[in-house]
């Protein structure tokens, strides 16, 4: 179920599907299990026939991986919150901009770069 929510879905028939979220109200049923969770920012959860969700932070490198997808759809940037007790009371948003360049050699380079606001 969705509401209002932007979520990610990276589908793995081997591995599992995951399930990033971007905003709002998010929750994965697992049918073969007959289960229902909660998705949460910075975190991914996994979904598998006949097997418990697993839900572990999400790393940087998938939330970059994400963006540059983002930013070669020239679609909105993302804004990722921390859910740990500081940056609750201090209300931070962190964004990751991706600069790609390429040189004459047709040699492609990217720079990353996050900022808190």
């Amino acid at each position: 179920t969705c509401k209002e929510c932007s979520f990610w879905v990276i589908s793995d028939e081997s591995n599992g599907d995951q399930f990033i979220k971007e905003s709002g109200n998010a929750q994965v049923r697992n049918s073969s299990i007959n289960r229902i969770t909660e998705l949460v920012y910075d975190s991914t959860l996994i979904s598998q026939e006949q097997v418990e969700f697993d839900q572990f932070e999400t790393p940087i490198e998938d939330i970059k991986f994400i963006e540059s997808l983002m930013l070669d759809a020239d679609e909105k940037s993302l804004r990722y919150k921390k859910e740990n007790l500081e940056e609750k009371i201090s209300e931070k948003i962190t964004n990751i901009v991706v600069i790609k360049l390429k040189n004459a050699a047709n040699v492609e380079r990217e720079i990353v770069v996050t900022y808190t606001q």
